[in-house]
């Protein structure tokens, strides 16, 4: 006898106990390095009279507490939410513009905003407040009028992921409902955008919110984090086959050897999928179907598969440099200190910048399409990250890849559309 390839509910904790070393990556956002708009951030230049910056936590986080997973971090929203953030973002400014005796009717304010991940859906609803002039709330908390002049200047993204799921929609966070948040940016709302996508990402809760073809958008390699900033463990280990269950009669051999055979094809074909990630077939786990006895005339049969990479969390510093490059040509003050990297990563950086520098306008992947293949493929297996994985957080697959109609693992990409509700 045999049952469905599932958990069945008593059998969970267990799993996940099983499982721990690789669920405990899933635990917050406070494990990770600084992000690239940490760094950005430390890269803009301020002083008390003419240039102000502001530091925004990210969603579901707050500086030295625990994340808010539920319903902050999970959802997007509540009181460390997407909108909850772009009002106290205003209200951060207005203390600031406080603080420094300034009289913002006599002035003119542009603003620079940057973003990544929710952070970049906070970035995109925030420019949208102070595009709405006088039905906006920046101009309301700010007491700005018509006659105010008031602008944005650039607006820098790193891999825009909304994700935001409420009880209208059962929760989900991977459709394109984005519920009161304004993720539309028009043609005109700043003098430059621009978005980098994270080329190698496919995570079924990290589906990208793009900006094109109204703004430009460009694919660079790597996963999400690979592209926003936050690695800096050397070490990627993930669970890359779904786990293959199975509860077996002690004295049925048919059964036995067909999962036996079931397991051993689908090792072998997540073996062949992720072999261009590995620079040896020795990154993948050995061992892989374990038995245990479940009564006195049962057992359960569990199949898996992981594998464990040594990457560098460099990649990351290849999108700050281009997005410093690309903010700084475009009047925003940063300082002119960029971070340093060598070899087969300068290599890259070059083909990034030197295509950007042959035309500005460049979008898509038209960028690393100009990567020789052989580079491509060092810089897999090397830096890029497998951020989608097969490990039980709560006892969900958080981290569960997006699967195509062919059975391929794709990233889902919403369009660039107007939302209801809004003004344009």
């Amino acid at each position: 006898m045999c049952e469905d390839e599932t958990f069945i509910s008593d059998e969970t904790q267990n799993i996940c106990e099983e499982l721990f070393e690789f669920s405990e990556k899933n635990r917050g956002s406070y494990d990770n390095s600084i992000t690239n708009i940490g760094r950005l951030f430390k890269s803009y230049i301020s002083d008390v009279k003419t240039m102000h910056k502001i530091y925004m936590e990210g969603v579901g986080t707050k500086a030295l507490e625990e994340d808010q997973r539920f319903p902050d971090m999970g959802l997007g929203v509540g009181d460390r939410g997407v909108i909850a953030i772009s009002k106290k973002a205003i209200d951060d400014i207005l203390l600031e513009l406080n603080k420094s005796g300034i009289n913002i009717h006599l002035i003119k304010l542009v603003f620079d905003i940057f973003g990544f991940s929710r952070g970049a859906a906070t970035a995109r609803h925030f420019a949208n407040e102070i595009h709405k002039k006088v039905d906006g709330l920046v101009y309301e908390k700010l007491q700005l009028n018509d006659s105010s002049k008031v602008s944005i200047n650039f607006i820098g993204l790193y891999d825009t992921v909304a994700a935001i799921g409420c009880i209208k929609d059962l929760l989900d966070t991977t459709d394109e409902n984005n519920h009161g948040i304004n993720l539309y940016l028009p043609k005109d709302i700043a003098k430059k955008v621009v978005h980098f996508t994270a080329h190698h990402e496919c995570r079924d809760n990290f589906a990208l919110n793009s900006v094109a073809p109204e703004h430009q958008e460009l694919a660079l390699l790597g996963v999400h984090s690979d592209i926003g900033g936050g690695y800096k463990d050397p070490k990627d280990s993930v669970l890359i086959m779904k786990p293959y269950l199975r509860t077996i009669s002690e004295d049925d051999w048919h059964a036995t050897r067909n999962f036996n055979n079931r397991a051993e094809e689908k090792i072998e074909e997540m073996k062949q999928e992720f072999l261009p990630y590995v620079v040896s077939s020795s990154c993948f786990s050995q061992n892989n179907v374990v038995k245990t006895r479940l009564t006195n005339k049962h057992y359960r049969y569990r199949a898996t598969l992981s594998m464990t990479r040594d990457i560098s969390p460099d990649l990351q510093f290849l999108s700050f440099n281009l997005m410093h490059k690309i903010a700084m040509d475009n009047n925003v003050p940063l300082s002119t200190n960029t971070l340093i990297f060598g070899g087969r990563l300068a290599e890259l950086y070059s083909f990034y910048e030197d295509n950007y520098n042959h035309s500005k306008n460049i979008s898509g992947l038209s960028i690393i399409k100009e990567v020789p293949e052989s580079l491509s493929s060092y810089v897999l297996k090397h830096y890029v990250h497998c951020s989608d994985h097969w490990a039980l957080d709560s006892g969900m697959y958080t981290m569960k890849p997006k699967i195509n109609q062919y059975g391929e693992r794709e990233r889902q990409i919403w369009p660039h559309k107007k939302q209801k509700g809004f003004p344009f």
